[in-house]
């Protein structure tokens, strides 16, 4: 997961994941299905993905059920952030770092529908989760 701070952004966080996927799985990128946002229609954006052989998907505005399992996977973390967020009285200035960690913690832990979890798929190996504390805490040892 990459946290933006401007839609310019998209594409530079895009080159570094195809790079990521091609040396840590050796495999490509193939489709990448975006809205119909100026950042993902520029140019410079339609270029790399043609020069990555990437095809290109636009969704039709205003259909989220086309993109039904991400918009599921928001619907999930956003809970999970605003539970971490009220539970620890956070400024909402903090609210990336709770998304990174509601993320962490989703694609560590297995679930009903599937029976490894996303860390297992990447890495090939079972996720540890003995460092983790809770949210809030200030003196977490860590094993």
């Amino acid at each position: 997961m990459y946290l933006l701070s401007h839609h310019y952004e998209a594409l530079d966080v895009l080159k570094r994941f195809v790079v990521e996927v091609q040396t840590q799985l050796d495999r490509r990128v193939k489709t990448l299905r975006t809205n119909y946002g100026h950042e993902y229609l520029s140019h410079i954006f339609k270029e790399f993905c043609e020069e990555k052989d990437i095809r290109r998907q636009l969704k039709i505005p205003n259909t989220p059920q086309q993109n039904g399992m991400a918009e599921r996977r928001n619907r999930t973390l956003l809970g999970k952030i605003r539970s971490m967020m009220a539970h620890a009285n956070l400024a909402i200035s903090f609210w990336g770092d709770a998304l990174l960690t509601a993320a962490f913690i989703i694609n560590h832990v297995p679930s009903k529908s599937v029976s490894t979890t996303p860390y297992e798929l990447w890495h090939g190996r079972k996720p540890s989760l003995e460092h983790l504390c809770p949210w809030r805490s200030t003196g977490c040892p860590l094993q």
